[in-house]
């Protein structure tokens, strides 16, 4: 409007509203292939909801053999708010579930455990009941039938739970023993013996 207007030369002009002459005579001639690479990037989006930018561009690049630049579809990418949507969660296609192991594992360990001794387990142990009658874990919840055994049953094996965690700060117990197999009851007892000491110095 000043050039036009005044009479003042272009570089004055440029030189006076501190702009480069290059961006002043600057006018875009790729609006229709711009054009195209949004329309490309809309079609990829909708056919293949989970695809991000880079699914799309090498998609571009290497099947349709486009030879746009990486920043210029990005560009594009982010001016249509491609970058905002909201992508579908994937569903875990879960296989089929094998039999817990725990209650086989038990029985070919050939621990004997004495007929009156109560066993306080999670859920993990479900199935031990048929090698050990008195065994006591959380029974599966109904809809709208509080389940107050469970409740009761987790803060009877906390004290059990914070014992096992302080007899694991030893590595033997916590990692795979490596040593002699007859000699392993004789350290965990030296062990509990540590603890109990411990205890009564509380």
């Amino acid at each position: 409007m000043a050039q036009k207007n005044h009479g003042i030369s272009i570089g004055l002009v440029c030189e006076t509203f501190s702009i480069s002459e290059t961006c002043y005579r600057y006018q875009p001639r790729l609006m229709d292939e711009n054009n195209k690479i949004a329309d490309w990037l809309m079609k990829l989006t909708g056919a293949y909801r989970n695809w991000g930018f880079s699914l799309c561009f090498l998609h571009l690049r290497n099947v349709k053999g486009f030879l746009w630049n990486h920043k210029r579809v990005y560009r594009i990418y982010r001016e249509l708010e491609l970058n905002l949507r909201i992508k579908p969660k994937k569903r875990i296609i879960r296989e089929k579930p094998e039999p817990l192991r725990v209650p086989t594992a038990i029985k070919e360990s050939k621990i004997k455990v004495h007929p009156g001794t109560e066993i306080l387990a999670d859920s993990g142990y479900q199935g031990l009941q048929k090698l050990h009658i008195k065994t006591r874990t959380p029974t599966k919840r109904i809809k709208k039938v509080p389940l107050k055994a469970n409740s009761q049953l987790a803060s009877e094996r906390v004290p059990n739970e914070n014992i096992i965690a302080m007899v694991k700060r030893f590595k033997i117990v916590s990692d795979r023993y490596r040593n002699r197999r007859k000699r392993f009851g004789l350290r965990f007892n030296l062990i509990a013996g540590l603890y109990n000491w411990e205890l009564s110095m509380l």
